[in-house]
Parts: structure tokens; C-alpha cells; sequence
């Protein structure tokens, strides 16, 4: 099978299109034929050796964890998946894998793909759109009425917590760049402030829950923002955030840290809303497999809005999942 691959740590460049034995699932998992796939953060992390202390990789190494595609072989003991389904969710484990054809993954953490979507854009949605859900609803305990800010509301999570906050009912603050600013207004937020020019410390609004999604606070820069009980929720682990959880058993004021949980009732979730029309994903480029540097040096400036999707097979063709543009 062709993948993107490195054969040691190093920076993105080394990432190329290389051919590999295809894997076999194991007891409980599938193998996809892979359509379709995006770009995260933890793949040029995981590519770089920047997080080798806690994942330490095998080489060749397959980038890529959000997967959309059809089964192909179906493992002992599973049951509620079959030849030809049309699935997407994470690739199990934290090793990646879902930048290739074949792709290998546990069958408890697939779901439904929404109807009519491209499963280009499908793949998208796993990894971000479950972070954002769990990262409101799970760890932030987000209710209708309630006030969130969040931080990096333009980015591959951000563009998800947005539009699942308006679902869950909240009232929305969103931080970002000026530039974005139209884009998360129009995904449901009710306020936007630009982070270069605006601080969020300032004024007289208080939040009943803080997520930082860009990982650029701490809780004790945002208590003066919160309501006595509310909660802070980020998505990078530090020393601080340690201490900051610790300081908060003493205190109504809670400090999370969201590790997200691949759960297929959470993947039928956001397919559900995508084909109610309450949910889209926002896509801002599409590279090739062969484009997975360009592709990652992209998502390395941060320039972009939304995710950036990675197309693994442009021949396949599926009536229920037609190729439809989402802005």
C-alpha cells in the first residue's frame, strides 16, 4: 500500500509517499480503505520526536489519526461492522497510521458518515469534532444559558466548539484573528474579540466556562473572567495546568485537561447534527497524499482557518457520499 511515511525523526520535509506491507486487523478491529484523512497538530509533533518522552514511535512511522473510508476486512469478534460499510473515527492507539490506503483501527470507535457528505470532509470531523464535544460537554460540563469563552475559535477545533456551543445552547465568545472574525460570527459565536488587540481579561464579562483550545493561558490568568463556580478546560498538559488543579480542589473553580476519547456514540453525534444542518465542517485546504509536507508546513504556520484535509485515494466513488464543496 502507499503511505506517508518517515523512516526517522526530523523535521516535516522527511515525511514522503512510500510503499508498505498493508496491515492485518487484530480481535475487535477493521481495515479501512482509506478516502480520506487530515492534518493535526499531534502528527508534526509525533513526526519531529517533539513528544518522543511520552510517545516513542516505530519506524517506518504513519502520520495521521482522523479517518474516513470503507471496510475491507472485518476481525474476529466483530459484529455491528461489515464489508463495504462507509465509516469514519479515529485510528486507535496514539502511533497514528490513517495517512495510507489501508488503514487499521478498533471497530468500537467507528461511526456513521452524514449523508451526502465527501469523505474527504468526513475525515475531518473525528478528532476535532469529538475534542470540542468533549471538551464543552464532558469536561467543561457546558448547560443552555450559560457563558463560554473560547480561545482559538478559528482553528481545526475551535470552528467545532463554536457550532457546539450554539447547539448545547451557550452564549459564545470567541477569540481570534481579525481575519476570522466574519467566519466564527457566522458558525454561531456571539462575540468575537482579536487576540492581538483585545484582551479578554478586560471588562466586566464573567464565563462559566473558559476553554483553550490554543493552550496560551493558565487558570490563574482567567479566575478574574470566571464565575466563582466556573471551569477552565485546555488542551495542553504543563506543569502549570498541575498546579492550577491542585490549587482548584481547594476552591469551586475547576482546571481541566481534555484527552480526547474516541467513542463512536460521540462520532454518530456529530454525523447526526452534520445532516440536521447544525454542524459543517469547515475545511480551508485539501492536499493529496503526496502534498503531506505542504500540507503540514501549512498547518505548522497557523495561517489557515478550520482543518486541512488530506485526500488518500481520489478514484473511489460512493453514491451516498457525493463530492459536495462545504465552504
Amino acid at each position: 500500500m502507499r503511505a506517508a511515511a518517515v523512516q526517522a525523526y526530523g523535521p516535516v520535509e522527511t515525511i514522503e509517499v512510500m510503499e508498505l506491507p498493508s496491515p492485518e486487523p487484530g480481535p475487535g478491529e477493521v481495515r479501512l480503505h482509506a478516502v480520506g484523512s487530515s492534518v493535526n497538530p499531534l502528527d508534526w509533533k509525533l513526526v519531529t520526536g517533539a513528544l518522543r518522552r511520552v510517545h516513542r514511535q516505530t519506524f517506518p512511522f504513519i502520520p495521521g489519526f482522523d479517518v474516513a473510508g470503507e471496510v475491507t476486512a472485518v476481525g474476529a469478534g466483530v459484529t455491528d461492522l461489515a464489508l463495504g460499510d462507509v465509516v469514519m473515527g479515529l485510528v486507535s492507539g496514539e502511533h497514528g497510521g490513517a495517512w495510507a490506503q489501508e488503514v487499521v483501527t478498533r471497530a468500537e470507535v467507528l461511526g456513521p458518515v452524514p449523508r451526502g457528505l465527501n469523505l474527504v470532509h468526513a475525515a475531518t470531523l473525528p478528532l476535532a469534532g469529538q475534542a470540542a464535544l468533549q471538551g464543552l460537554r464532558d469536561r467543561g460540563g457546558l448547560e443552555r444559558g450559560q457563558r463560554v469563552l473560547i480561545i482559538g475559535a478559528s482553528g481545526g477545533v475551535g470552528v467545532h466548539a463554536v457550532q457546539i456551543a450554539r447547539i448545547l445552547g451557550a452564549e459564545i465568545t470567541a477569540t481570534c484573528r481579525q481575519e476570522h472574525r466574519d467566519l466564527v460570527l457566522g458558525l454561531g459565536a456571539h462575540r468575537h474579540l482579536d487576540h492581538h488587540t483585545e484582551d479578554f481579561r478586560a471588562g466586566d464579562t464573567r464565563y462559566h466556562l473558559v476553554f483553550d483550545i490554543a493552550g496560551v493561558t493558565r487558570l490563574s490568568e482567567c479566575r478574574g473572567v470566571l464565575e466563582p463556580d466556573g471551569t477552565y478546560v485546555t488542551t495542553l498538559p504543563s506543569l502549570g495546568l498541575a498546579v492550577d488543579a491542585a490549587a482548584s480542589v481547594f476552591g469551586k473553580r475547576s482546571a481541566n485537561l481534555l484527552k480526547v476519547v474516541p467513542r463512536r456514540e460521540d462520532v454518530a453525534w456529530l454525523a447526526r447534527h452534520v445532516d440536521m444542518g447544525s454542524l459543517r465542517p469547515v475545511v480551508s485546504h485539501v492536499y493529496s497524499l503526496e502534498e503531506a509536507v505542504e500540507a503540514c508546513v501549512a498547518g505548522q504556520h497557523r495561517h489557515h482557518h478550520g482543518k486541512i484535509a488530506l485526500t488518500i485515494d481520489h478514484g473511489w466513488d460512493d453514491p451516498t457520499a457525493p463530492h459536495k464543496v462545504i465552504e
